[in-house]
Formats: structure tokens, C-alpha cells, sequence
């Protein structure tokens, strides 16, 4: 995937490919929700910061079903960087 290829390239879509990405989380389309969360979570296995990477599964979560979103925020507020 691009993720792995090019992390820095990646790194500086990230301020416009995650807006779409979670806009496609509502899609009523079942694929299309699908390959948003895929993609998302591929973006996710390329983050270098330990404290954000241990936390990333909570935070994508929240961003695909919204009764994780206390959980999230909790587990941000509980990190120490």
C-alpha cells in the first residue's frame, strides 16, 4: 500500500484524506464504509509515535461508531507524551 511506500508523502495528505475517509463512514454503502475504515487503519500502521500508535485502534473506532467516542477521549486525556 501507499502508507508504506511513501509515510511522508502520506503524512502531509493526512489534513485532507482523513476528512473524506470519515465522510465515507456514513456511507450507506456497506463497501464503501469498508474500504474507508481499511484505509484508515493501513494509514494507521504507519504511525512512528508510540503513544499515539497504542491508542490508534480507540481513536479509529471512535471516528467509525461514535458510542466510542467517550472511550477515545478518555484514553487521549490518559495519554502522557
Amino acid at each position: 500500500s501507499m502508507s508504506h511506500c511513501a509515510p511522508k508523502q502520506l503524512a502531509s495528505c493526512l489534513p485532507k484524506v482523513v476528512p473524506k475517509l470519515t465522510e465515507a463512514f456514513s456511507d450507506t454503502h456497506p463497501k464503501v464504509k469498508s474500504s474507508a475504515e481499511d484505509a484508515l487503519g493501513e494509514i494507521c500502521k504507519v504511525i512512528k509515535n508510540p503513544e499515539i500508535s497504542g491508542i490508534s485502534p480507540t481513536l479509529v473506532g471512535a471516528l467509525t461508531d461514535s458510542s466510542g467516542t467517550l472511550r477515545a477521549l478518555e484514553a487521549l486525556i490518559e495519554t502522557e507524551f
